[in-house]
């Protein structure tokens, strides 16, 4: 693992002993870049899932839920993290209308080779970050302009009225019984959909997905008691100890 100031970089290799295995049913508040290697793996972003070929690349938005589902079989991938306010102001309005799912090309696989040989090729740490982070940069910007994205497969139509239900009153207090009469399906139903979509609760990621929307508005300066009311937080004693976790 090479962790620097602006930006941690890691590359895994693991082999699952079942038969299938999730790894990482998570959101993160900040920016995700998995280089896939090598094993057969389907990775999930929110609503849109692709089974990945070796090369090819996930740009995990901040917020957003996401997972691999992986066969048994050598697991190996580069991640990439780092945090929205590292990024630049222009770059990062362009890249957050991209993605989430692109194919590598001979550029992109050598940027991704040279980002992972800089700490044994330069001994200063100041200046392996430097360089690390133009490389992230450089990155991301050929995903921006480059004609690399690839089409993912979409979950069932009810968890995506679920999710886009969600994004639209998160700064509500969720009520199942609510949603159920607006999308007009039972409230087993929608809940054992989702579940079975994205392998996580309902509630668990109704819960997840305001934890991450207030500590965007914390980032941003909004005390925490304010930012729990405005992300549809009724008791903020709640909110602290699951924010804290």
């Amino acid at each position: 693992m090479w962790v620097s100031e602006n930006f941690v970089f890691n590359h895994q290799i693991e082999e699952p002993s079942g038969k299938e295995y999730l790894f990482y049913r998570h959101m993160h508040p900040y920016f995700e870049i998995f280089y896939f290697l090598q094993g057969k793996a389907t990775f999930t972003v929110d609503s849109v899932k692709k089974h990945l070929e070796p090369g090819d690349i996930v740009l995990v938005q901040p917020g957003k839920y996401h997972f691999a589902t992986v066969e048994k079989s050598k697991y190996e991938r580069c991640v990439t993290t780092f945090s929205p306010s590292t990024l630049p102001s222009p770059l990062q309005k362009k890249i957050a209308d991209i993605g989430p799912f692109f194919v590598s090309d001979p550029p992109l696989k050598h940027l991704f080779n040279e980002l992972e040989d800089i700490p044994s090729l330069v001994a200063d740490p100041d200046l392996q970050a430097i360089l690390g982070w133009c490389r992230i940069e450089e990155i991301l910007i050929r995903l921006v302009v480059g004609s690399n994205a690839s089409a993912p497969e979409a979950c069932n139509a009810l968890t995506r009225s679920v999710l886009a239900y969600l994004d639209s009153h998160i700064s509500e207090p969720i009520n199942i019984g609510r949603m159920s009469e607006e999308l007009h399906y039972s409230k087993s139903h929608i809940s054992n959909a989702f579940t079975q979509s994205m392998n996580c609760s309902l509630m668990r990621y109704v819960r997840s997905k305001k934890i991450m929307a207030a500590h965007a508005l914390i980032q941003s300066g909004v005390k925490p008691k304010k930012a729990a009311e405005e992300c549809g937080f009724e008791d903020y004693s709640t909110f602290y100890r699951s924010y804290c976790k």
